[in-house]
């Protein structure tokens, strides 16, 4: 007999409204589930329950402009740190600057880099979500 097991934190009204909100301002599920402290899985889900789309709702008007626009090419040399994401996903991480040292493809475009961090002998391999490249080296978080 197989068990399942519930959620750790029920959805609430203001956690659908929140969902809703976000998904009508183009925000990606991994962003969402930032936001609401949950897993990008049980955010998808969510969506297939109260039967949301993640395509534009008349109504909702969502500019373009507003949207972020990710970096996803980095180049080996680039200078990277730990996103938002990153820093949720991976909270035990030492050191959250780095050096990308190759970039890896799986099906069409980069999906994971791997990444030299400052002070780590062995490289990381990330998901390009989880790192943001450093314009200028000051700007690094430590």
């Amino acid at each position: 007999m197989s068990v399942t097991t519930r959620s750790r934190r029920p959805w609430s009204f203001e956690d659908d409204d929140q969902l809703r909100i976000s998904m009508a301002n183009g925000k990606s599920a991994p962003a969402i589930a930032v936001d609401l402290k949950r897993t990008t899985r049980s955010v998808r889900r969510r969506t297939e329950i109260l039967k949301l789309s993640w395509k534009a709702k008349s109504g909702l008007v969502v500019r373009e402009a507003d949207r972020p626009k990710p970096v996803r090419h980095f180049q080996v040399g680039d200078r990277v740190q730990l996103s938002e994401l990153g820093e949720v996903r991976i909270p035990r991480k030492s050191s959250k600057v780095g050096t990308v040292i190759r970039q890896t493809a799986h099906k069409p475009g980069p999906a994971s880099i791997l990444i030299l961090f400052d002070g780590q002998k062995e490289p990381s391999r990330l998901h390009w979500t989880y790192v943001e490249r450093i314009d200028r080296p000051s700007e690094g978080r430590r």
